[in-house]
């Protein structure tokens, strides 16, 4: 099946998927040298999550990136 294809998971995401989304987003950071994440992640965390890679880099982007702790993940709204 293509992604293409894929019935993507819709809907608000959970505290879970997002501390998932943070958790691989700081560690990709870590192993590169600029401090920058290759398309490669977004895909990888959307197979996972079952959700489009796009979407994720959009929920990084707008809500995600701005958080200073993973308590912020509780007072956040989806």
């Amino acid at each position: 099946e293509t992604i293409i294809n894929q019935r993507w998971k819709k809907g608000r995401y959970t505290k879970e998927e997002d501390e998932f989304i943070i958790e691989k987003v700081v560690e990709a950071k870590k192993n590169t040298s600029t401090g920058k994440v290759c398309l490669g992640l977004w895909v990888s965390i959307g197979k996972e999550l079952n959700r489009d890679p796009e979407l994720v880099l959009h929920r990084w982007n707008n809500k995600l990136s701005k958080i200073k702790s993973l308590d912020d993940i509780e007072k956040m709204k989806s």
